[in-house]
């Protein structure tokens, strides 16, 4: 909308001033807070969200078939409202083509969203082209970070680590897509949001300069770092929380515990997890933030040949990120920089003590330790998901013990009570697990063996779980009250437990009838198991927010209820469990790609999900991957491989 008073703006869309210019007009009626037409304009928004409210609910109440049971289980795994109405659209569709009766309440939902969201449906194309709305925000591009001072030297680079630092991150989307997905974000979210920002309290405040520059959003820093430190950190934790955090408010360069890689690798981690238009992914695709923030990361460590512990920190941050998002191979490498920089750290440390301690010296040990050991189990998470050898092994230090005292977990941003959290000993009883993880990874190596595996030897792997999960303290039990990282923290150890039977099949480990009976009894208890823990953190923290971890656990989980003999008695845990993994598969790339794999891997062995996943499934394989054209991932996650 141009502003000139000789030509006032006629407030429609596109304005008359800007037809006449034949420019794009950006006026958005949602942002416009004038008084004329605004209390209109609300009272209508107001009106029509209740009519929709009320449709559906009348539809839930009359309507008991498959078709309601598809759109429910699509509204519960976090579904664009765009993409609801699509799924309502193709079903009012199909069932005139095929003449079979539906419920008119669906139109009716169907044309309130439309009313709502102020959208036209497009006309499928195989490559969306660009949409011009009123509220269109071009792409936000970052200047470049100043290079940090060189002091040490770091460990040797391989030259593919040497050609990721010297690269940009590429986009997920074509400029013209990035546009028509931000102009969704914008547009169709921009009045909730703005609630939810007036009322958002962070758990931490701290300021985005000096650290980044990808934005100088300082309250868009502090919420990303309380996601991170509430969803992220507890299952990976390898940062003193509160040495980080005071130190990044200092807003010094010249600290111990922060710097603007581990900060910038810190927040392209955190993005994924968040609702905020500009930071979170959309379809699997990561945000334009995302990416600015990990070039600027790759920036800092590019210049930086210093050897310092957030270094280490970051690298390990660094190596999340591009898990995640399907690179393995580089991601090993970065974690085997984080590795190598941990081990110079140790050796710097050995040459210079002394004598005597200073306290300063007893902080950053105990500091170093705690990120030792965090990227320990960092490591073994990894070779359970992969069932690759071990490549890093436990520090000669004993893991940190337990204080003893409780600390708040916040289930931030829900408005839910804090609980009394005893973060080291969940921290303790991690290192534990990961010590089994590495034992089960060594024996069950063949390199390591002169004689092949035999059964009666999984069957002693499989004891020694549940020793260690009697063993754990009562408050750290996975009961319908527990915090979310102690359901994490016992997803993680069912997964263990499935990766026993992986083991047996790659190796092709002879059995009995009855040992093989008894290993799928606790390959299914253990899938079963991942649904209960599944279902208990959806009803206390919804499944907006969990941990990037829990994806890998579900398609396991999935993988064994489906091709169960008795797959029919697991209906509901199945649809439970394609509802979370849906939910999370809009948020990550190695998500989207596993999900995308699992049907395929379903459908090649003969086998089907209940029909009331069929939406989940046929949104993401005829919208999602083929409109937008190809996701590249190369992962070799178990039932994902190399996929496009």
């Amino acid at each position: 909308m141009q502003n000139d008073p000789s030509e006032p703006c006629n407030a429609a869309n596109p304005c008359s001033r800007c037809t006449t210019k034949n420019v794009n007009c950006t006026y958005s009626d949602v942002e416009d807070q004038r008084v004329r037409g605004s209390t209109k304009r609300r009272h209508e928004q107001n009106e029509n969200q209740n009519r929709i409210f009320q449709d559906v609910i009348q539809t839930i109440r009359d309507v008991d078939d498959p078709d309601l049971a598809q759109i429910i289980a699509l509204i519960r795994s976090n579904a664009p409202i765009e993409e609801v109405h699509v799924s309502i659209t193709q079903m009012l569709q199909e069932a005139t083509t095929n003449k079979r009766q539906i419920t008119p309440n669906l139109e009716r939902v169907r044309d309130g969203i439309e009313r709502e969201s102020g959208f036209v449906p497009a006309v499928t194309s195989s490559i969306p082209g660009p949409s011009y709305t009123r509220s269109n925000i071009p792409p936000q591009h970052y200047s470049p970070t100043t290079p940090s001072e060189n002091t040490h030297v770091t460990p040797p680079r391989s030259q593919h680590f040497a050609d990721y630092l010297a690269q940009d991150l590429q986009p997920s989307y074509t400029p013209e897509e990035t546009l028509r997905q931000t102009d969704k974000r914008k547009s169709g979210s921009l009045a909730a949001l703005k609630i939810s920002r007036l009322i958002d309290t962070p758990l931490v405040t701290v300021s985005a300069w000096p650290w980044t520059t990808a934005t100088d959003d300082d309250t868009l820093i502090s919420h990303l770092i309380s996601m991170w430190l509430t969803w992220d950190k507890p299952m990976f934790d390898f940062i003193e929380r509160d040495l980080f955090i005071r130190d990044m408010q200092t807003g010094h360069h010249d600290v111990t515990y922060c710097s603007q890689f581990l900060v910038n690798s810190l927040l392209a981690v955190a993005c994924p997890y968040s609702d905020f238009p500009e930071a979170r992914s959309s379809h699997g695709r990561t945000s334009e933030l995302m990416r600015s923030f990990l070039n600027d990361a790759k920036e800092h460590l590019s210049n930086d040949t210093s050897i310092s512990i957030t270094k280490a920190q970051g690298l390990g941050l660094l190596f999340i990120a591009h898990s995640v998002l399907g690179q393995d191979a580089l991601a090993v490498e970065i974690f085997q920089q984080a590795d190598d920089t941990c081990r110079a750290l140790e050796a710097q440390l050995t040459a210079s003590s002394g004598a005597g301690v200073s306290k300063v010296d007893s902080t950053f040990r105990k500091a170093l330790n705690k990120t030792r050991w965090g990227l320990f189990n960092l490591s073994t998470l990894v070779i359970n998901a992969l069932l690759v050898p071990a490549k890093m092994y436990p520090p000669l230090e004993l893991p940190p013990e337990s204080t003893g005292v409780a600390v708040t977990w916040s289930p931030y941003p829900l408005s839910v009570v804090p609980h009394f959290h005893f973060m080291d000993e969940l921290f303790a009883q991690q290192s534990r697990l990961s010590l089994i993880v590495l034992d089960i990874s060594y024996l069950t190596t063949t390199k390591n063996r002169l004689v092949p595996l035999e059964a009666a030897e999984i069957f002693l792997l499989h004891d020694r779980l549940p020793e260690w999960r009697n063993s754990m303290p009562a408050f750290l039990l996975p009961h319908s009250e527990a915090s979310g990282p102690v359901l994490t923290l016992h997803c993680y150890y069912l997964t263990v437990v499935m990766s026993l039977d992986a083991i047996v099949r790659s190796q092709g480990i002879e059995m009995s009838a009855d040992q093989t009976a008894q290993l799928n009894e606790k390959n299914t208890q253990a899938a079963l198991g991942i649904s209960v823990l599944c279902d208990t953190h959806t009803k206390r923290y919804g499944n907006a927010h969990m941990a990037e971890y829990w994806m890998q656990p579900m398609i396991r989980a999935l993988y064994i209820l489906v091709t169960s003999t008795q797959s029919d008695q697991y209906n509901k845990q199945m649809i439970s469990l394609a509802i979370f993994a849906r939910s999370m598969s809009r948020r990550w790339p190695l998500a989207l790609a596993s999900f995308v794999a699992l049907n395929s891997s379903v459908h090649e062995l003969g086998k089907r999900f209940p029909p009331e996943t069929d939406k989940l499934f046929e949104d993401l394989t005829v919208r999602e991957w083929k409109e937008r054209g190809p996701l590249v991932i190369n992962s070799k996650y178990p039932v994902v491989g190399d996929h496009e």
